[in-house]
């Protein structure tokens, strides 16, 4: 898949991207000797930031538009390195930031720089 999609939706592929995943812990504390002990109940995607050299306009209001925070959580489907399928889990946008370019292609306003973080809070065993 050359694209991701965020609520069904094609998007460019972001440049270096990459999911990662990281431990659950829950319960944490840290004893007097500075040791930090926790439960590991599952595992989570690491907490990322996609990003695109550029967008056109139309592009990146329809991105802002399909991750809006006060919409809850948007669904994010991305090719599983380690299965090589599609898959697709529940995402949360954090901060969005860009710059727009007085350069137009084709006709169109671009935007260059496009960063777009998001957190994922389901954990899975």
């Amino acid at each position: 898949m050359k694209y991701i999609q965020i609520n069904g939706k094609n998007f460019p592929h972001p440049l270096d991207f990459q999911m990662s995943t990281q431990p659950n812990l829950t319960s944490q504390l840290t004893t007097m000797s500075g040791r930090n002990i926790a439960d590991v109940n599952g595992w989570t995607y690491a907490d990322m930031t996609l990003s695109w050299q550029w967008l056109e306009n139309g592009d990146l209001q329809e991105l802002i538009r399909e991750t809006d925070p006060m919409q809850g959580s948007f669904t994010f489907t991305f090719d599983d390195i380690t299965t090589g399928q599609p898959t697709t889990v529940n995402a949360i946008r954090t901060s969005v930031g860009g710059k727009r370019l007085a350069v137009l292609d084709h006709g169109k306003v671009v935007w260059v720089d496009i960063q777009l973080s998001v957190s994922f809070p389901d954990c899975y065993q």
